[in-house]
């Protein structure tokens, strides 16, 4: 199969090229520059996946989408990119979505992949993953929409917000970063370092973008602010059935995590 990368060159299509070439695909790198172009490349190939950042995944879609025989994207938030996929494809090409949850890894064995179908996902879309797969991959199917609330908007929106806010809050102490770590128990110790792994300034526009485009956003500050400010005594057991028969596992992963015996 002949597979098309628009935005090749970026983390998520150096990735996966190598995985669909290690299939025995022929991947095509295209790119705002490319030659041929986009459109050329999507013309002459069997699937086109969009691997571009948000901002510039519209524009990406109008023009390459009327050429398509198969479309898929790697973008983070989906309903917005599917809708413009459906509307700017003609009745026979075969429209999907895919988010891939992780970065330059050297392997996609054991990594979650999420699909989101369409109306117009067909035998092609499903080939693709199944391709995946066969690479290792963890295929969790979901609609557009609970994707963009769940995967996008808590489960990395909100886990983004609420890091930057217990920076702020510490930086407000007055001690210095260094200060506060040395003086933190093991728990806070990982957030501290998953805060200052998050303020990779590559990383800054990839988040802003997420914030900003996904529709849920702004529903989950409300909720988190609402959470803070509860005073509801039953928090902690209605989290432990939350976790359910899981509870003892996540505790057993905290404690290897923290070093902790």
């Amino acid at each position: 199969m002949k597979i098309n990368i628009v935005g090749g060159s970026g983390i998520m299509g150096s990735v996966h090229s190598q995985v669909f070439e290690s299939l025995g695909h022929e991947v095509i790198i295209s790119g705002r520059n490319s030659n041929p172009s986009i459109e050329e490349s999507s013309i002459n190939s069997d699937v086109t996946i969009i691997s571009v950042p948000i901002t510039a995944v519209e524009e990406v879609i109008k023009r390459v989408a009327p050429h398509c025989k198969a479309l898929l994207d790697f973008t983070s938030v989906k309903t917005k990119p599917l809708k413009l996929m459906l509307e700017y494809s003609n009745r026979e090409c075969e429209v999907a979505g895919l988010h891939p949850l992780y970065g330059p890894v050297s392997s996609i064995k054991g990594r979650t992949i999420i699909y989101c179908k369409t109306e117009k996902s067909g035998k092609t879309c499903d080939y693709i993953v199944e391709e995946l797969k066969k690479a290792g991959a963890n295929i969790k199917e979901m609609t557009a929409e609970k994707h963009d609330l769940i995967v996008s908007a808590v489960t990395q929106n909100a886990r983004t917000l609420l890091l930057e806010s217990l920076g702020l809050l510490m930086q407000n102490t007055g001690l210095k970063a260094k200060e506060i770590y040395e003086i933190s128990p093991p728990p806070t110790k990982i957030l501290i370092d998953l805060l200052a792994r998050q303020l990779n300034e590559k990383n800054d526009s990839m988040y802003e973008s997420m914030r900003e485009h996904n529709p849920y956003t702004n529903k989950v500050r409300k909720e988190l602010l609402g959470f803070i400010k509860s005073k509801n005594k039953d928090k902690e057991s209605i989290l432990r059935s939350f976790f359910a028969e899981e509870l003892e596992k996540a505790q057993e992963r905290a404690k290897k995590a923290i070093n902790v015996d």
